[in-house]
């Protein structure tokens, strides 16, 4: 939840540098919930690690999610593309058609 202000900041930075509204728009609202896994997973694998393991030394810990961290990035990032990617841009565009 704590991209959710982002893409409308993240649209402005880029418009300024040259970009068009749809185009600002659209990248940073595709970009945004996707990319925000890459620092969200580990924090899920170390949550879930220190509930199911809760005797791993912090050695096992990092080596745990370390290896975890491929496959749970790529199925979170795909999970969340349809819903937030495509989802959060179809809102947008329905909402600024409808107002």
């Amino acid at each position: 939840a704590a991209f959710f202000p982002l893409p409308p900041q993240l649209s402005a930075e880029l418009q300024a540098v040259g970009a068009t509204k749809v185009a600002a728009d659209t990248a940073s609202q595709f970009a945004l919930p996707v990319l925000v896994q890459l620092p969200a997973s580990p924090w899920h694998l170390l949550g879930l690690h220190l509930y199911n393991s809760p005797t791993a030394t912090p050695r096992e810990r990092l080596l745990t999610i370390w290896r975890q961290m491929g496959p749970t990035v790529a199925a979170r990032m795909a999970r969340i593309v349809p819903a937030f990617s495509v989802g959060g841009t179809l809102n947008r565009r329905l909402r600024e058609a409808w107002t």
